[in-house]
């Protein structure tokens, strides 16, 4: 890390002051990132220590990083699956830190309030009702003058919490998208615009009449969305806000897993399509500096920072679940593999397996490769042809053994050529070795036993086999040139 450096210069205080100040990453569900910085901007007053990164690249990506242990928390708007927490190498805790509701926005001209149901939305997005005035949404909205306008559905291309929690409702309400479509983060839609994340969808919906979608409630205040109220179980037309998904997790039944849904719940008041967002993190925390400040936060999230919640559109996590979940952040382990027991800084050797090495080109890798290839054309050209040239010419001179006229011209350039090509080809084929083969190193599986999910090549070995080969390279290619040609050929007298 980058105070290694200077608690060696420093001494062992300095080193406990760098690592003092830690990183925690996260990545996942798009429709938590609004309350997830708003908590970081928070909590950053509390911990400035503390450096908080979180990118929203979707729930199912999410849910992969944290298995691969890419990432030190995942974020999702659906529970992991039975089969997603197997193939994590351990256990993995889903905590709901935030409740929100997905709102069917729509663009159509006059934005007016629209009130839809189930089996209208299903028969939107099946592709079965593809005009706006269709006598199914006219009968549920008879004070609006519904438009002959044709409409488009847009939806998310990424793997989604947001969609898993839209297709749950769909599934739910409808017989004919359970078995045709049914329910996941990602899934083949019937037709429609593809987007990627929450913010993909609001934007393709707000700048394409006639369109409708499902984001999260804060994408769509933020784009000025008009969103419809939805049929509840109880039969009444409600809107999402944090006090309707509030009604719905009232009534939810909370297993000791956290997974649990809260789709269609009942209650007067309760909106239809919402759902609890999870974190996720590793139960044993191998770092235990950074899973202690990792579980501190979480805390404080389920805590004091439901208090932020309502101010984004979202429902705070009720107080009975809030204590629930921090008694199971206290059972976290920190720094340990079994009671007692540290853990290897090395997997076991039965577990040795080969995997690729953290992907990262270096951006001037192709610059410099055009460059040396530039060059070593270049000095292809001094010897075989410019040269060839000049011995040409050379013996094209007159009798008194005068070279030709142009022969002088044609040295000048051979001597440039020569020039540039030890001057300035061997350290450009130095590096462009060194950072071609670094960036090719990236893609080159190897076996180690302290292979790290977060290793990256970090070493001098691509500098070394880029030097190495850009000299024999260069040596051969000197030495090919003098055979052919020989000597430079600029005359020594006109």
């Amino acid at each position: 890390m980058k105070g290694a450096l200077a608690a060696a210069v420093m001494g062992l205080s300095s080193l406990a002051a760098a690592r003092a100040d830690l990183s925690i990453n996260g990545a996942g569900s798009t429709f938590d990132n609004p309350i997830i910085w708003k908590w970081f901007d928070a909590y950053a007053k509390i911990d400035p220590t503390l450096k908080l990164n979180y990118v929203p690249v979707g729930s199912g990506l999410g849910v992969r990083l944290i298995v691969a242990q890419t990432v030190d928390f995942g974020a999702s708007d659906a529970p992991m699956g039975d089969k997603a927490l197997a193939e994590a190498p351990g256990n993995i805790l889903n905590l709901p830190v935030v409740a929100g509701g997905v709102a069917v926005v729509y663009n159509l001209e006059g934005n007016p309030k629209l009130r839809l149901d189930g089996d209208a939305l299903a028969g939107i997005f099946l592709g079965r009702i593809v005009k706006w005035n269709d006598p199914m949404l006219q009968t549920l909205n008879p004070q609006v003058a519904l438009p002959d306008e044709d409409i488009a559905i847009a939806h998310r291309s990424d793997g989604s919490g947001t969609t898993y929690i839209f297709t749950d409702y769909l599934s739910s309400v409808s017989d004919v998208w359970k078995s045709q479509i049914g329910k996941g983060t990602s899934i083949k839609w019937p037709g429609g615009l593809a987007a990627i994340g929450n913010e993909g969808v609001a934007e393709q919906v707000r700048e394409l009449p006639g369109a409708i979608g499902y984001v999260e409630l804060a994408y769509a205040k933020n784009k000025h969305l008009q969103y419809a109220d939805i049929r509840n179980v109880a039969g009444n037309y409600v809107s999402p806000t944090p006090e309707s998904v509030s009604a719905a997790l009232s009534g939810a039944t909370i297993p000791d897993d956290f997974r649990f849904s809260i789709i269609n719940s009942a209650g007067e008041g309760a909106y239809p399509i919402s759902s609890a967002s999870w974190i996720l993190i590793y139960n044993v925390q191998k770092d235990a500096d950074k899973g202690r400040k990792l579980v501190q936060f979480i805390k404080w999230a389920v805590t004091d920072g439901q208090r932020l919640s309502k101010s984004l559109d979202y429902a705070p996590i009720p107080d009975a679940i809030s204590q629930r979940i921090l008694r199971r952040l206290d059972e976290v382990v920190l720094g340990v593999s079994e009671p007692g027991q540290p853990i290897s800084p090395t997997p076991p050797r039965n577990e040795e397996r080969s995997r690729p090495v953290k992907t990262t080109i270096h951006p001037v890798s192709p610059i410099v490769g055009v460059s040396l290839a530039y060059l070593l054309s270049l000095g292809l050209g001094h010897f075989l042809v410019v040269g060839g040239l000049n011995l040409f010419l050379r013996n094209k001179g007159d009798r008194t053994g005068r070279p030709h006229p142009l022969a002088w011209g044609v040295g000048c350039v051979e001597r440039f050529i020569y020039t540039s090509c030890v001057i300035v080809g061997l350290p450009i084929g130095i590096i462009g070795g060194w950072l071609i083969l670094k960036g090719l190193a990236e893609f080159m599986p190897r076996k180690s036993e302290t292979a790290l999910p977060n290793d990256s090549v970090d070493d001098h070995h691509g500098f070394l086999v880029g030097a190495g080969l850009s000299l024999i390279v260069g040596i051969g290619f000197g030495l090919l040139g003098r055979h052919l040609v020989g000597e430079p050929l600029l005359p020594a007298k006109l």
